[in-house]
């Protein structure tokens, strides 16, 4: 394991309903492969089978300002859409009691 040494995240919440979640983390372009999950309970076993393609990064390195200009913008985006929408809601009411 040596290679995934601190990438990896094992969920177990889903545990009770027969689900259990390993994550790999900061996946790197070495980890392109076939990934084979297999599962024994006494003498029924079962298999599965994921494909990973890896595609190059879509930041090398994000910065700090990058992460918050994002933030900022998708918060941004939201308060005009949601303050679009209250005005919308609020004319319409007007024009309902108008008429």
């Amino acid at each position: 394991l040596g290679d995934y040494a601190g990438r990896t995240e094992l969920d177990k919440e889903g545990l009770s309903s027969g689900s259990l979640d390993l994550r790999l983390l900061k996946v790197r372009p070495s980890d392109d492969g076939e990934y084979v999950c297999t599962v024994q309970e006494g003498s029924s076993y079962g298999e599965a089978t994921v494909d990973l393609e890896v595609a190059g990064a879509f930041f090398h390195d994000p910065h700090p300002w990058m992460v918050a200009l994002g933030v900022v913008l998708t918060l941004s985006v939201g308060f005009v859409v949601l303050s679009s929408l209250l005005l919308w809601k609020r004319r319409k009411k007007k024009l309902e009691e108008m008429g």
